[in-house]
């Protein structure tokens, strides 16, 4: 076998490879047909004769709306508004999150809804479906930058900005997508904490706290290695309650 031909072998090996393993991913999520739970469509926690209370909107995609659980009290929300509720408060949970959006989705369809909610906290969690869908980061900065912009200026409540989490075991992530997922995640990631820089807004750096564990195979991801299980979401929930 000559050079060429070896090399050409090499080269057609390695788009097998791409394509394969590329093609695998998607297969093995889309194989395990992960839907969020049903979710009421105002969630009253704690006390329902007290006169204080908190109206929460939860703004996001799939890991908002509780993909991977197989009950609405194991969700983001649900865990954000428990911990509320130690306050003293009765709290009203608003979820408006839908599996597949992004975050031209959340400015168009979900910010109008929340704004006419007259929220008191405000929980977003967006962008993991613009990366896989490849969406340019400076489309995303300004779509972000837009919902950031109307939540301050149409509301007065208190916002939580959750960043991107790493989200795809090593079971379905081979190489080199595992990097690339990283290295796109950890650039749209520096798109939101920039948006928020200098706002009164919280930011809670969920990548960082958890990526190293999110890498790995384990019972934080549910069957489809992709979304979050109950223990997946618990975690979740501790770090962005933790302040």
């Amino acid at each position: 076998m000559g050079r060429k031909t070896l090399l050409l072998s090499l080269v057609l090996i390695v788009v097998v490879y791409l394509n394969r393993s590329y093609v695998y991913f998607y297969d093995f999520i889309g194989s395990h047909k992960i839907f969020p739970p049903a979710y009421p469509k105002m969630l009253i926690l704690g006390d329902p004769t007290t006169t204080q209370v908190i109206k929460y909107v939860a703004l996001g995609d799939s890991l908002t709306a509780g993909a991977g659980t197989q009950n609405y009290q194991d969700s983001l929300p649900f865990l954000v508004g428990t911990n509320l509720v130690k306050t003293g408060v009765r709290v009203e949970v608003v979820n408006l999150a839908l599996s597949g959006v992004g975050v031209k989705q959340v400015l168009n369809e979900q910010v109008p809804r929340a704004i006419l909610e007259k929220p008191d906290f405000i929980t977003l969690l967006i962008g993991i479906n613009d990366i896989h869908n490849l969406v340019p980061p400076d489309s995303f900065r300004k779509d972000y930058s837009k919902i950031i912009s109307l939540l301050t200026a149409r509301t007065r409540a208190k916002i939580i900005v959750i960043n991107i989490p790493y989200l795809g075991s090593d079971r379905i992530l081979l190489p080199p997508y595992n990097a690339l997922l990283d290295s796109k995640t950890k650039l749209f990631n520096d798109v939101i904490k920039k948006e928020v820089k200098d706002k009164d807004i919280r930011h809670v750096d969920l990548y960082k706290q958890t990526a190293e564990l999110f890498k790995k195979a384990s019972n934080l991801y549910s069957e489809d290695q992709f979304h979050p299980s109950k223990e997946g979401y618990l975690l979740w929930g501790k770090i962005i309650n933790a302040n």
